[in-house]
Protein backbone atom coordinates (compact mmCIF):
# COMPACT_ATOMS: atom_id res chain seq x y z
CA UNK A 1 0.00 0.00 0.00
CA UNK A 2 1.46 3.42 -0.98
CA UNK A 3 2.27 5.91 1.76
CA UNK A 4 -0.83 8.04 2.43
CA UNK A 5 -0.61 11.67 1.38
CA UNK A 6 -0.20 14.25 4.15
CA UNK A 7 -3.23 16.54 4.21
CA UNK A 8 -1.90 20.05 4.72
CA UNK A 9 -4.95 21.38 6.56
CA UNK A 10 -4.73 18.57 9.11
CA UNK A 11 -0.96 18.90 9.54
CA UNK A 12 -1.25 22.64 10.13
CA UNK A 13 -4.13 22.28 12.57
CA UNK A 14 -2.17 19.64 14.47
CA UNK A 15 0.79 22.02 14.71
CA UNK A 16 -1.48 24.82 15.94
CA UNK A 17 -3.09 22.45 18.44
CA UNK A 18 0.38 21.47 19.60
CA UNK A 19 1.40 25.08 20.20
CA UNK A 20 -1.66 25.54 22.39
CA UNK A 21 -1.08 22.35 24.36
CA UNK A 22 2.65 22.96 24.85
CA UNK A 23 1.79 26.28 26.50
CA UNK A 24 -0.91 24.74 28.68
CA UNK A 25 0.48 23.66 32.08
CA UNK A 26 -2.45 21.29 32.51
CA UNK A 27 -1.53 19.36 29.37
CA UNK A 28 2.24 19.40 29.81
CA UNK A 29 2.14 18.78 33.54
CA UNK A 30 -0.39 15.96 33.36
CA UNK A 31 -0.87 14.41 29.92
CA UNK A 32 2.67 14.82 28.58
CA UNK A 33 4.26 14.08 31.96
CA UNK A 34 2.32 10.85 32.48
CA UNK A 35 3.00 9.59 28.96
CA UNK A 36 6.66 10.46 29.05
CA UNK A 37 7.07 8.87 32.48
CA UNK A 38 6.09 5.50 31.02
CA UNK A 39 9.16 5.66 28.78
CA UNK A 40 11.70 7.10 31.21
CA UNK A 41 10.75 4.53 33.86
CA UNK A 42 11.17 1.65 31.42
CA UNK A 43 7.51 0.68 31.23
CA UNK A 44 7.11 1.45 27.55
CA UNK A 45 9.36 1.43 24.49
CA UNK A 46 11.51 3.23 23.62
CA UNK A 47 13.02 3.23 27.11
CA UNK A 48 15.93 5.31 25.77
CA UNK A 49 13.68 8.28 25.05
CA UNK A 50 15.42 11.44 26.37
CA UNK A 51 18.47 9.39 27.39
CA UNK A 52 19.71 8.79 23.83
CA UNK A 53 19.46 10.56 20.48
CA UNK A 54 17.07 8.28 18.60
CA UNK A 55 15.33 8.76 15.21
CA UNK A 56 11.74 8.80 16.51
CA UNK A 57 12.45 10.81 19.63
CA UNK A 58 10.57 13.22 21.83
CA UNK A 59 9.07 15.40 19.08
CA UNK A 60 7.72 12.35 17.23
CA UNK A 61 6.13 11.03 20.40
CA UNK A 62 4.65 14.41 21.28
CA UNK A 63 3.15 14.34 17.79
CA UNK A 64 1.58 10.93 18.49
CA UNK A 65 0.20 12.10 21.86
CA UNK A 66 -1.25 15.23 20.30
CA UNK A 67 -2.85 13.22 17.50
CA UNK A 68 -4.40 10.89 20.03
CA UNK A 69 -5.91 13.87 21.85
CA UNK A 70 -6.83 15.70 18.65
CA UNK A 71 -8.55 12.80 16.90
CA UNK A 72 -9.02 9.61 18.89
CA UNK A 73 -9.98 10.90 22.35
CA UNK A 74 -13.22 12.85 22.55
CA UNK A 75 -12.21 15.61 25.00
CA UNK A 76 -11.07 18.04 22.31
CA UNK A 77 -13.88 17.05 19.97
CA UNK A 78 -16.48 17.71 22.66
CA UNK A 79 -15.04 21.18 23.30
CA UNK A 80 -15.76 22.27 19.73
CA UNK A 81 -18.87 24.26 18.97
CA UNK A 82 -20.60 25.74 15.97
CA UNK A 83 -18.67 25.85 12.71
CA UNK A 84 -15.63 24.23 14.32
CA UNK A 85 -17.55 20.97 14.58
CA UNK A 86 -18.40 21.15 10.89
CA UNK A 87 -14.82 21.90 9.85
CA UNK A 88 -13.56 19.12 12.10
CA UNK A 89 -15.88 16.65 10.39
CA UNK A 90 -14.67 17.83 6.97
CA UNK A 91 -11.06 17.26 7.98
CA UNK A 92 -11.87 13.87 9.44
CA UNK A 93 -13.56 12.72 6.23
CA UNK A 94 -10.49 13.85 4.27
CA UNK A 95 -8.16 12.06 6.68
CA UNK A 96 -10.15 8.83 6.46
CA UNK A 97 -10.15 8.94 2.67
CA UNK A 98 -6.37 9.36 2.68
CA UNK A 99 -6.15 6.37 5.04
CA UNK A 100 -7.92 4.18 2.50
CA UNK A 101 -11.50 4.29 3.77
CA UNK A 102 -13.74 4.12 0.65
CA UNK A 103 -15.57 7.38 0.03
CA UNK A 104 -18.63 5.37 -1.00
CA UNK A 105 -18.82 3.63 2.38
CA UNK A 106 -22.33 4.34 3.77
CA UNK A 107 -20.96 6.10 6.87
CA UNK A 108 -18.66 8.28 4.76
CA UNK A 109 -21.46 9.11 2.34
CA UNK A 110 -23.84 10.05 5.15
CA UNK A 111 -21.24 12.26 6.84
CA UNK A 112 -20.28 13.92 3.55
CA UNK A 113 -23.92 14.61 2.72
CA UNK A 114 -24.42 16.20 6.15
CA UNK A 115 -21.42 18.49 5.56
CA UNK A 116 -22.69 19.43 2.08
CA UNK A 117 -26.24 20.12 3.29
CA UNK A 118 -25.13 22.32 6.19
CA UNK A 119 -22.55 24.16 4.07
CA UNK A 120 -25.15 24.92 1.40
CA UNK A 121 -27.30 26.66 3.99
CA UNK A 122 -24.75 29.45 4.39
CA UNK A 123 -25.76 31.03 1.06
CA UNK A 124 -29.42 30.08 1.34
CA UNK A 125 -30.30 30.99 4.93
CA UNK A 126 -27.45 32.15 7.15
CA UNK A 127 -29.51 32.02 10.32
CA UNK A 128 -30.52 28.42 9.61
CA UNK A 129 -26.88 27.62 8.81
CA UNK A 130 -25.74 28.69 12.27
CA UNK A 131 -28.59 26.79 13.87
CA UNK A 132 -27.57 23.70 11.90
CA UNK A 133 -23.90 23.82 12.88
CA UNK A 134 -24.92 24.04 16.53
CA UNK A 135 -26.84 20.77 16.36
CA UNK A 136 -25.22 17.56 17.52
CA UNK A 137 -25.28 15.77 14.15
CA UNK A 138 -21.77 16.81 13.12
CA UNK A 139 -20.33 15.64 16.45
CA UNK A 140 -22.26 12.37 16.24
CA UNK A 141 -21.00 11.69 12.71
CA UNK A 142 -17.40 12.39 13.76
CA UNK A 143 -17.71 10.19 16.84
CA UNK A 144 -19.22 7.36 14.80
CA UNK A 145 -16.53 7.54 12.10
CA UNK A 146 -13.72 7.49 14.66
CA UNK A 147 -15.16 4.48 16.47
CA UNK A 148 -15.76 2.65 13.21
CA UNK A 149 -12.42 3.41 11.56
CA UNK A 150 -9.99 3.84 14.47
CA UNK A 151 -7.67 1.20 12.99
CA UNK A 152 -7.45 3.11 9.70
CA UNK A 153 -6.85 6.39 11.52
CA UNK A 154 -4.03 4.88 13.57
CA UNK A 155 -2.44 3.56 10.38
CA UNK A 156 -1.65 7.15 9.26
CA UNK A 157 -0.77 8.70 12.62
CA UNK A 158 2.89 7.82 12.08
CA UNK A 159 3.33 10.06 9.03
CA UNK A 160 1.59 12.98 10.75
CA UNK A 161 3.74 12.53 13.86
CA UNK A 162 6.85 12.59 11.67
CA UNK A 163 5.59 15.72 9.91
CA UNK A 164 4.89 17.37 13.26
CA UNK A 165 8.39 16.52 14.49
CA UNK A 166 9.95 18.06 11.38
CA UNK A 167 7.97 21.29 11.84
CA UNK A 168 8.95 21.67 15.48
CA UNK A 169 12.60 20.73 14.94
CA UNK A 170 12.85 23.51 12.34
CA UNK A 171 12.09 26.01 15.11
CA UNK A 172 15.03 25.96 17.53
CA UNK A 173 13.32 28.35 19.96
CA UNK A 174 10.30 26.06 20.20
CA UNK A 175 12.67 23.16 20.86
CA UNK A 176 14.19 25.21 23.66
CA UNK A 177 10.72 25.86 25.10
CA UNK A 178 10.04 22.11 25.14
CA UNK A 179 13.39 21.41 26.80
CA UNK A 180 12.70 23.92 29.55
CA UNK A 181 9.14 22.66 29.93
CA UNK A 182 10.46 19.18 30.69
CA UNK A 183 12.34 20.63 33.65
CA UNK A 184 9.30 22.61 34.80
CA UNK A 185 7.04 19.54 34.87
CA UNK A 186 9.50 17.43 36.85
CA UNK A 187 12.10 15.87 34.53
CA UNK A 188 14.81 17.83 36.29
CA UNK A 189 16.90 15.31 38.19
CA UNK A 190 15.81 16.60 41.59
CA UNK A 191 14.40 14.33 44.30
CA UNK A 192 10.60 14.53 44.18
CA UNK A 193 10.71 18.02 42.74
CA UNK A 194 12.66 19.36 45.71
CA UNK A 195 15.83 21.34 45.16
CA UNK A 196 17.40 22.79 42.03
CA UNK A 197 17.47 20.98 38.71
CA UNK A 198 20.48 18.77 38.23
CA UNK A 199 21.91 16.23 35.82
CA UNK A 200 19.91 13.03 35.48
CA UNK A 201 20.90 12.01 31.94
CA UNK A 202 24.43 10.78 31.23
CA UNK A 203 26.41 12.51 28.49
CA UNK A 204 26.13 10.56 25.28
CA UNK A 205 29.35 9.13 23.83
CA UNK A 206 29.25 10.63 20.35
CA UNK A 207 26.34 11.56 18.11
CA UNK A 208 24.69 9.52 15.35
CA UNK A 209 25.70 10.75 11.89
CA UNK A 210 22.07 11.35 10.90
CA UNK A 211 21.58 13.56 14.00
CA UNK A 212 24.68 15.64 13.29
CA UNK A 213 23.53 16.17 9.69
CA UNK A 214 20.05 17.17 10.86
CA UNK A 215 21.43 19.75 13.31
CA UNK A 216 23.91 21.09 10.73
CA UNK A 217 21.15 21.44 8.14
CA UNK A 218 18.70 23.12 10.52
CA UNK A 219 21.33 25.54 11.84
CA UNK A 220 22.73 26.04 8.31
CA UNK A 221 26.28 25.51 9.47
CA UNK A 222 26.18 28.55 11.78
CA UNK A 223 26.80 28.74 15.50
CA UNK A 224 23.41 28.97 17.20
CA UNK A 225 24.77 31.57 19.62
CA UNK A 226 27.01 33.99 17.73
CA UNK A 227 26.08 33.16 14.14
CA UNK A 228 29.62 32.38 12.97
CA UNK A 229 29.64 30.30 9.79
CA UNK A 230 31.41 27.10 10.78
CA UNK A 231 31.35 25.50 7.34
CA UNK A 232 32.23 28.32 4.98
CA UNK A 233 34.72 30.25 7.05
CA UNK A 234 36.19 27.25 8.87
CA UNK A 235 36.96 29.78 11.58
CA UNK A 236 36.10 27.52 14.49
CA UNK A 237 35.62 23.86 15.28
CA UNK A 238 31.96 22.94 15.41
CA UNK A 239 30.43 21.43 18.51
CA UNK A 240 27.08 19.73 19.04
CA UNK A 241 25.78 21.59 22.08
CA UNK A 242 22.89 20.87 24.46
CA UNK A 243 20.40 23.75 24.29
CA UNK A 244 19.44 23.04 27.91
CA UNK A 245 22.68 21.81 29.52
CA UNK A 246 22.72 18.31 30.98
CA UNK A 247 23.97 19.81 34.24
CA UNK A 248 20.66 21.60 34.78
CA UNK A 249 18.31 18.81 33.67
CA UNK A 250 18.75 18.74 29.90
CA UNK A 251 18.43 15.61 27.75
CA UNK A 252 20.18 13.95 24.81
CA UNK A 253 17.07 14.15 22.65
CA UNK A 254 17.59 15.59 19.16
CA UNK A 255 15.31 18.51 20.02
CA UNK A 256 17.82 19.61 22.66
CA UNK A 257 20.80 19.81 20.28
CA UNK A 258 22.21 22.76 18.39
CA UNK A 259 25.35 23.69 16.48
CA UNK A 260 27.90 25.77 18.36
CA UNK A 261 31.38 27.13 17.83
CA UNK A 262 34.02 26.12 20.38
CA UNK A 263 34.27 29.54 22.14
CA UNK A 264 30.48 29.85 22.59
CA UNK A 265 30.17 26.28 23.80
CA UNK A 266 32.99 26.65 26.32
CA UNK A 267 31.73 30.04 27.49
CA UNK A 268 28.20 28.72 27.96
CA UNK A 269 29.19 25.88 30.26
CA UNK A 270 26.29 25.03 32.59
CA UNK A 271 24.34 28.21 31.85
CA UNK A 272 20.95 28.27 30.17
CA UNK A 273 21.25 30.86 27.43
CA UNK A 274 18.34 31.92 25.23
CA UNK A 275 18.87 30.59 21.72
CA UNK A 276 18.66 32.57 18.51
CA UNK A 277 15.86 31.85 16.08
CA UNK A 278 16.65 29.16 13.53
CA UNK A 279 14.08 30.54 11.07
CA UNK A 280 15.97 32.36 8.29
CA UNK A 281 15.14 36.09 7.96
CA UNK A 282 13.59 35.73 4.52
CA UNK A 283 11.66 39.01 4.58
CA UNK A 284 14.38 41.03 6.26
CA UNK A 285 16.84 39.88 3.61
CA UNK A 286 14.34 40.70 0.89
CA UNK A 287 13.84 44.21 2.28
CA UNK A 288 17.59 44.82 2.32
CA UNK A 289 17.90 43.72 -1.29
CA UNK A 290 14.95 45.93 -2.25
CA UNK A 291 16.64 48.91 -0.61
CA UNK A 292 19.87 48.28 -2.52
CA UNK A 293 18.01 48.08 -5.84
CA UNK A 294 16.69 51.63 -5.30
CA UNK A 295 20.09 53.13 -4.59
Amino acid sequence: MPTPEIKTSIALKLHAFGLTQLHDPNWTGMEMFDRLKQHTRGREEPTTLLFKTIPNGLLYHIGLWLLDDFIINDTYRMSLGGEYRLWYLEDLIELLASAGVPTDHPSMVEASETVAEISALYDQDEAEYFRAVDRGSTYEHADGLIQQFEKEIRSVLDIYAENYAERVFHDRQLCEHIGRTLITIGFDGSADGAGPAQQWVERQNGWPTWAVKAVQARDRGHCAQCGTSLHLELAEDEHIDHIVPLAVGGTNDLSNLQLSCAPCNLKKGKQQIDVRSSVPPYLRSAHRLKGRSKS
